[in-house]
């Protein structure tokens, strides 16, 4: 059966961790065998994600979101879609369950495929409040991101590089090549709000905050 990823993604490229993937730097036997006892236990919170959701319908999951994912992460799966039974696929992703008279989405489902998520769960946004001009200076911009998670994530990853990484370069002497660094790393910003939209608890009706100040940045979740 093919899987909803691509495991040469996980091997050759630069992945983000996230509540079904942990990267380890070498094998060693104790710490590996604690992160498997947590994800066992399921203890981030991803178990509210894998319940059924009464209120929605299996017309609720929109097949080009769906698709569109599994093009994304390069899934084998995407071929066999456009011709595979819509609730056999949503069963292969694990994104609904139930019996034949009694299939429902699962939460995990309506959060990536659904274009509306938010009217399942409400606040489930990014707010991005830019508060370098104190936090009742004029120029003080709010911006609410909303979506399919992935997407939500994207677009605010977008608009925090845009308006906050700047590029410096510094010229040494006696050296041809210049030094290039950057006032935050765009990785380090992306993992923090990643882990904080995909481990935050959904039963909280409030949003994932991101505040830039003058000389940090604060993502609550």
């Amino acid at each position: 059966m093919k899987l909803p990823t691509s495991i040469e993604n996980i091997l050759n490229e630069n992945i983000v961790e996230n509540a079904r993937l942990e990267l380890k730097k070498n094998w060693n036997p104790e710490p590996i065998l604690h992160t498997i006892c947590a994800f066992a236990n399921d203890i981030d919170n991803w178990g509210g994600g894998y319940r059924m959701n009464y209120e929605a319908e299996i017309q609720d999951l929109k097949l080009p979101l769906i698709q569109n994912y599994l093009y994304e992460i390069k899934s084998d799966l995407l071929e066999e879609s456009e011709k595979m039974d819509f609730i056999d696929l949503c069963k292969s992703m694990r994104i609904v369950d139930g019996t034949p008279e009694c299939m429902k989405p699962l939460n995990v489902g309506l959060m990536f495929f659904n274009d509306d998520p938010q009217k399942f769960f409400p606040y489930s946004q990014i707010e991005v409040v830019d508060l370098r001009n104190g936090p009742e200076g004029d120029d003080m911009t709010e911006r609410i991101f909303r979506g399919p998670i992935d997407s939500m994530i994207k677009s605010a990853l977008t608009y925090i590089s845009n308006i906050l990484i700047e590029e410096k370069i510094l010229k040494v002497d006696g050296q041809a090549e210049a030094i290039r660094f950057f006032n935050y790393p765009y990785q380090a910003i992306e993992e923090a709000l990643v882990n904080a939209v995909y481990h935050r608890g959904y039963d909280v009706r409030e949003p994932v905050e991101v505040r830039i100040m003058e000389d940090r940045i604060h993502i609550v979740s």
